[in-house]
């Protein structure tokens, strides 16, 4: 079951919010903004705890470099071409318990992100609209992550007006239609999440276009016969000495590293070689 991983931020990262959330359009009168605008150094400081605290960073909301359509999509793209939405809540309370509530808003459940990471930040609760003031706190938690195919669920979808028991058992409406989810629901971030493998580029594993009688002189298990317009064979050297991590990865990816030789993100060619039935995969395991 998941537990929020709790940590403090530093006053640097806090004002990093504050003039990264200068950058963003006034939202003070904007009708779908529930906080009024007060909710951007909440969100600008929940993507800089994110960032600082994973590993593998390719490229985040504050770079000069990316195009705003696809900050619109995605706040963070990591090194193996994953793409994160960070969604912050403030609150009050110096405890973040796994029964507590993380939400999308359903305005936002278009963005073609690959997950969602949830953060909350302490901070003393704002007057008259539903902002936090995080000046003079520096305590956090990153809630977990799910994948957006397991948020956006019409299960998970709370209409605007619903009147529920929230995180702290008092009767609670929803301000906007908003997808829920429960922390213990999430999955933790890794902080080495996003991290870009290769097991070709890593001589981990080379391949080797042989035939069937030097697979079977080798100490390898498994041959693959692939069809790309002829059939053709090989094996790959090292795959039977990959340890648990490495091998579901190449096992995900199989059809990549056999189709291209090596780990490759942009894989049209392979998909429309399978749309066009052009790739087919055939493994040998010895012992089968």
């Amino acid at each position: 079951m998941n537990e929020s991983i709790p940590l403090f931020y530093t006053k640097e990262q806090y004002d990093r919010a504050v003039e990264r959330a200068k950058k963003h359009p006034d939202r003070s009168t904007d009708p779908q903004s529930i906080t009024r605008g007060h909710g951007l150094i909440t969100g600008c400081l929940g993507e800089i705890i994110v960032e600082d605290y994973l590993e593998h960073i390719a490229q985040t909301d504050d770079d000069e470099a990316r195009e705003v359509k696809e900050k619109l999509q995605y706040d963070i793209l990591l090194k193996d071409g994953t793409t994160l939405e960070v969604k912050s809540k403030g609150h009050s309370v110096l405890t973040c318990p796994n029964f507590y509530d993380c939400s999308v808003s359903a305005i936002n459940s278009k963005q073609r992100a690959d997950y969602y990471v949830f953060v909350r930040i302490h901070g003393r609760k704002l007057r008259d609209c539903y902002g936090f003031d995080h000046s003079n706190s520096r305590k956090a938690w990153i809630c977990g992550m799910a994948k957006k195919e397991e948020m956006i669920k019409p299960e998970r979808l709370m209409k605007r007006g619903t009147v529920i028991k929230n995180s702290s058992y008092f009767d609670f409406k929803a301000k906007s239609n908003c997808y829920q989810i429960k922390i213990r629901e999430l999955k933790a971030l890794p902080r080495d999440f996003g991290k870009k493998i290769d097991l070709c580029v890593s001589g981990r594993i080379v391949w080797k276009a042989d035939g069937l009688p030097e697979f079977l002189a080798s100490d390898e298990e498994e041959y693959f016969c692939s069809y790309d317009k002829f059939w053709q064979g090989g094996y790959f050297e090292g795959l039977a000495s990959l340890d648990t991590k490495e091998r579901q990865h190449f096992e995900k990816y199989v059809d990549v590293y056999v189709f291209y030789r090596t780990m490759q993100k942009d894989t049209t060619e392979l998909e429309e070689a399978k749309a066009n039935g052009d790739w087919k995969l055939k493994r040998l395991v010895m012992g089968d």
